[in-house]
């Protein structure tokens, strides 16, 4: 049995712009300089508070970073309401995972810096949960580029 693993934002999902809004609006809340697009793109798939400091300029996670999170996570699902930042599939996703699908030899799984709460909302609204077998999220492993996300996936799998 295989087992192919996909991340979510940047790969099944263009979730750029959604991200970079509400990480706008979290840097202005704390009075911080507006990050460039550049900026967020390059961080999206660390944990939020890891991605946060980065973006600062700093390597570990200080008590604002931690702050930032915690307004950015209250700010997502407010930004996500707004039909400019909704989270589309990349164009031939839904044909590859149409067509992956129905092999016997082969498992799918996600593993994601998103939240478990969105890496469910994006399965259900492209209908691919009844597609997924396993899946990681910053909710329940540390992010990229710790492996423990695929070492777990692939333990549940065997």
């Amino acid at each position: 049995m295989k087992l192919a693993l996909f991340d979510c934002d940047g790969t099944l999902v263009d979730s750029a712009g959604l991200i970079h809004e509400t990480m706008r609006r979290t840097f202005e809340k704390f009075g911080k300089p507006e990050p460039r697009f550049e900026d967020t793109k390059a961080i999206i798939g660390l944990s939020l508070d890891i991605a946060i400091a980065r973006m600062q300029g700093r390597p570990h996670v200080e008590q604002a970073d931690i702050e930032m999170t915690a307004h950015y996570k209250s700010l997502f699902s407010v930004v996500r309401q707004d039909l400019d930042y909704r989270e589309p599939l990349f164009p031939g996703i839904r044909e590859m995972i149409d067509a992956i699908t129905g092999r016997e030899d082969l498992l799918i799984g996600a593993v994601t810096g998103k939240s478990r709460r969105g890496l469910n909302l994006v399965m259900e609204t492209h209908g691919f949960d009844r597609h997924f077998t396993v899946a990681r999220t910053a909710d329940d492993c540390p992010s990229k580029p710790h492996p423990a996300m695929v070492t777990e996936c692939c333990d549940e799998c065997r």
